[in-house]
């Protein structure tokens, strides 16, 4: 799952519980928290649940072919 929005928590993770299925999802670190975002206390019961995993996506989301290796490497 892409991103870190809201519905993930809110449409997805509940499925995810019911069948036992597992999944990943990748943040964009600088929007949790935000209107239509996880928020840091959705993404612990995730991470704990066992069922997801959570990765970095970027920080905010910025198209990483278009900047320096110093800004890719911050953004990762």
């Amino acid at each position: 799952f892409d991103d870190g929005y809201r519905s993930f928590y809110t449409n997805a993770f509940p499925i995810l519980k019911k069948y036992h299925v597992k999944a990943s999802a990748y943040i964009i670190s600088q929007d949790i928290g935000h209107e239509g975002n996880v928020t840091w206390d959705m993404m612990k019961e995730l991470a704990q649940s066992g069922l997801v995993e959570i990765g970095s996506h970027t920080v905010n989301h910025k198209d990483l072919k278009k900047l320096s290796d110093n800004e890719q490497r911050f953004q990762m």
